[in-house]
């Protein structure tokens, strides 16, 4: 590219190089009229005219990243066809040119660094962006040598007009994630990126040496070198944290790269005593204890990972009255705002980053891959965490596989499988699963509680209603589960590619669903449920019926929450008093009712259970606040199954007949009672106490 000085890109004056790359070039700019400084990144590529709207559409999602530890992006155009971005300008330099290659740094200011991008990325996976190119050189320091984060989603925007695959392993070749390199890169990838960087800052040197072909094998097949072996004062926690960051399945890293900073943190400041043994093994998956001992599966290559150990409650879905409460990604939150999207052939992943022709998971492989175009949801943080194998027994103790073996009638309304006392089997039979012996289930487990979560005192496990839901179903077929982490928003893309057997996530049935999925007998009636302060008088004696029992008051929910989308809707019928709707975009913040800030929340009946009445691990009730009446807008939960499968409209009835069983012999309502989710309305779907 020619050399750009004096000439101006927009309202800026290019003043002088400052840097070049693989891909753009870096000037620092000067405004015409402000005379503000900034720095001018240039792509090296011209766009065709079809490309130059894709350009500005990502370049203006980048745009909205605001974060203290992100390079600000605060204008973009294209002139004569190059792309260029205006950022704000970081006068120090980065990491790499602070600390160049050879330097090992201190713990503590590894750490200090690590805080800060993790922040950053945790923030950009946040807003479903993965950044792809995490290294020194892309951390720069600002005017008061702040760690800022640049580069976010530049390699796609350079590359808009280049080869798909191209695109997908985009990245710096030392840095690279091994599913980045297959095409499949997701918020893991940018996790052990940020490893390798610890890595290197550990000892002066990165793990993998050599051409890209060598380190294309070594990121994919050869472990790290130990890191102690060439620094030894690495104490064993730390390597043990570096390296489960540097995992080569990403599902076995830790569950988001805050989780791997804190792990960090801790290790940092943990005595050897205190450590796990470097040979330490998490915990095998095992299948559920029966009480005929069942036919031995077929062997499924599927590997036994689990979320990370350490990872403490307060990082996890445990609030804690009066902090904040993690904003659910969980059920019927997002079809009120999301217009559906015909699932085949996938267009891109919801992260901008993400390839767009990605091939379906190998049998017998777990991914986490989400597979679709962004859709325009409200900006709530769709979170994805690593995916997680569930452990069959989570949790330890559960009651419910205490199966009866003369079930009971069931008086089930649904029309699809109703059983007399001597039809119903005590074995089901699952001929319609994608792997012999494996029923894989979709489910998004990040802030999951009480559907699908960690068990915050023990984070290996996964507990909640519906992973016993799904153990349940499995003792019956005499086979292993495996939950499959996918964002909620991504489910019904990976449904419809196959990459899972069904999905039970709270899963609600609507029109545009029904298009492409085939739905289970309910297994669950919900509603959404008023949440007040139990000294509100105004609210004494109400026993709300609809939503115009919230006319009038400021009413806390979930942004994307299928509550929010209710009271929208009521507010569009023009009533006397409208509902002032407060909707949280990150936490549920619960203290602000408590503290007058609202009148009211509103939202799923499961969740305001578990957190307001603390009806399970990592929650405490909260005593000043109460659930208002029974649940208004009932609705059903159901299991969805990919419409154009035959596997799918095979396993359809068996699953049904599972629920038939659960639902007459009292297994579903042990799991509801357990979990305090119990009331009347299950009887409606055939759900009897045993």
């Amino acid at each position: 590219m020619a050399d750009l000085v004096g000439q101006q890109l927009g309202n800026y004056k290019l003043l002088r190089l400052l840097g070049y790359g693989g891909f753009a070039e870096v000037y620092l700019g000067e405004h015409i009229h402000l005379a503000t400084q900034a720095a001018i990144k240039v792509m090296q590529v011209h766009l065709a005219s079809d490309d130059s709207q894709r350009f500005l559409i990502e370049a203006r999602t980048i745009a909205h990243l605001l974060h203290p530890h992100i390079v600000r992006v605060f204008d973009f155009g294209v002139n004569d066809n190059i792309p260029f971005l205006v950022m704000d300008y970081a006068p120090n330099g980065s990491l790499r040119q602070r600390h160049p290659k050879g330097t090992i740094l201190p713990p503590d200011t590894i750490l200090s660094y690590v805080k800060q991008v993790a922040e950053a990325l945790q923030y950009a996976h946040d807003e479903k962006l993965i950044h792809r190119d995490v290294k020194p050189e892309n951390m720069l320091l600002g005017r008061h040598n702040e760690i800022l984060l640049s580069d976010f989603g530049v390699a796609t925007v350079a590359h808009s007009t280049q080869s798909q695959s191209v695109q997908s392993v985009m990245g710096t070749a030392p840095y690279i994630a091994p599913e980045q390199l297959q095409g499949r890169p997701r918020p893991a990838s940018d996790q052990y990126a940020l490893g390798i960087v610890v890595y290197e800052w550990l000892c002066g040197a990165r793990p993998f040496q050599g051409s890209f072909t060598e380190l294309y094998s070594q990121h994919m097949f050869v472990p790290p070198p130990p890191l102690r072996q060439k620094n030894p004062d690495v104490s064993p926690a730390v390597e043990e944290a570096v390296m489960t960051a540097l995992a080569k399945e990403s599902q076995q890293r830790f569950v988001n790269i805050r989780a791997f900073a804190n792990a960090l943190d801790r290790a940092t400041r943990t005595t050897p005593t205190l450590v796990s043994p470097p040979d330490f093994v998490p915990p095998t998956v095992i299948a559920p204890t029966l009480p005929v001992q069942p036919p031995k599966p077929p062997q499924v290559n599927r590997p036994s990972w689990l979320p990370v150990a350490g990872i403490p409650a307060d990082q996890l879905s445990a609030p804690g009255f009066p902090g904040n409460v993690p904003n659910q990604t969980m059920p019927g939150r997002i079809h009120g705002n999301m217009p559906h999207q015909p699932p085949s052939p996938p267009d891109t992943s919801p992260y901008i980053n993400a390839p767009q022709n990605a091939e379906p998971p190998v049998a017998g492989t777990t991914y986490s891959q989400p597979i679709s175009h962004p859709q325009p949801v409200s900006r709530r943080a769709l979170l994805i965490g690593a995916g997680v194998t569930v452990v069959a027994l989570a949790g330890g103790g559960i009651a419910f596989l205490e199966l009866s073996q003369k079930p009971q009638t069931t008086t089930s309304n649904s029309t699809s499988n109703t059983h007399s006392p001597t039809s119903l089997p005590s074995h089901v039979q699952s001929l319609g699963l994608l792997t012999p012996g494996v029923l894989q289930w979709g489910a998004d487990y990040v802030s999951g509680a009480p559907y699908v979560f960690q068990d915050p005192s023990n984070p290996r496990h996964l507990i909640g209603f519906e992973v016993e839901i799904a153990a349940a179903i499995a003792a019956l077929m005499h086979i292993n589960q495996t939950q499959i982490e996918f964002c909620y928003a991504t489910l019904e893309q990976a449904l419809a590619s196959n990459q899972i057997d069904m999905v039970m996530n709270g899963w609600e049935k609507t029109p545009d669903r029904e298009k492409t999925e085939l739905f289970s007998d309910p297994y669950y009636r919900y509603g959404q449920q008023i949440v007040v302060r139990v000294d509100d008088t105004r609210f004494a004696g109400v026993t709300p019926t609809d939503v115009a029992a919230l006319g009038g008051y400021t009413v806390g929910t979930g942004s994307g929450y299928l509550a929010e989308t209710i009271m929208n809707n009521y507010n569009a019928t023009n009533p006397p008093k409208k509902i002032n709707i407060h909707s949280y975009t990150g936490n549920l913040v619960f203290s602000d009712l408590v503290q007058h800030k609202l009148d009211a929340f509103f939202l799923d009946f499961p969740i305001a259970t578990y957190y307001v009445l603390g009806t399970g691990p990592g929650v405490s009730p909260i005593p000043q606040l109460k659930l208002l009446g029974n649940p208004i807008n009932l609705d059903n939960y159901y299991v969805g199954f990919n419409k154009s499968s035959s596997r799918a409209s095979q396993l359809l009835p068996e699953i049904n007949q599972a629920f038939a069983i659960l639902k007459a012999n009292g297994t579903l309502y042990k799991i509801y009672a357990k979990w305090q989710l119990w009331n009347d309305d299950q009887a409606s779907i055939g759900v009897m106490k045993g």
